[in-house]
């Protein structure tokens, strides 16, 4: 599964619990700030797409 089968995903069933997508990086530690720090600002991540953009080095 790649970004744009969870995209499709979402489109085809609107109806889910939330879906985070990013690019592939191996700095774990970074992709995992990155999304903390995003989804830190919602209340509920339901039946929404989130695209976390990494920051650049």
């Amino acid at each position: 599964m790649n970004r744009r089968d969870f995209i499709r995903l979402h489109t085809q069933i609107p109806q889910h619990k939330g879906i985070v997508i990013c690019k592939s990086s191996t700095n774990w530690e970074k992709i995992a700030q990155a999304i903390h720090n995003h989804l830190s600002q919602f209340e509920t991540i339901e039946k929404q797409l989130i695209r976390i953009k990494l920051p650049s080095v």
